[in-house]
């Protein structure tokens, strides 16, 4: 059963800009291995897929939370060997998807242009409709 969905956009180019300002914004954004994946080539395009995925994540997430907000560090966009993305389950993650009544994130990505955009489903495996 679908118990949440989520979809954001970022202009990559805004992003960077936040990437660069003072202010350590992908340091209490991101984890150490999303940052670490970001390394190389296009790595503002990275890091805005992968704050779009937080984001609708959140929106997907946080209406289910009691306290209704969470740190997006608890989300963590990574990559399968494949390349396509996939949020770690690691235990502050399974515990935040425990609060909310979910067992499955699926989250997509998709960059057009200037444009990083992700869409995310919060699905509970056999809870009644």
């Amino acid at each position: 059963m679908i118990r949440g969905i989520g979809i954001d956009a970022v202009t990559i180019s805004e992003f960077e800009r936040l990437l660069e300002g003072p202010d350590n914004f992908a340091g209490y954004t991101f984890t150490e291995r999303e940052l670490s994946q970001s390394e190389g080539g296009q790595r503002s395009q990275k890091l805005a897929g992968c704050f779009a995925a937080k984001e609708a994540a959140f929106k997907a997430i946080a209406p289910l939370l009691p306290e209704r907000t969470f740190d997006f560090r608890l989300i963590e966009l990574l990559r399968n060997e494949d390349g396509s993305p996939t949020i770690a389950r690691n235990d502050k993650t399974l515990a935040l998807l425990e609060d909310a009544a979910i067992t499955n994130l699926h989250v997509s990505l998709t960059n057009e242009g200037d444009l990083a955009m992700a869409f995310v489903i919060a699905e509970a495996v056999g809870a009644e409709e």
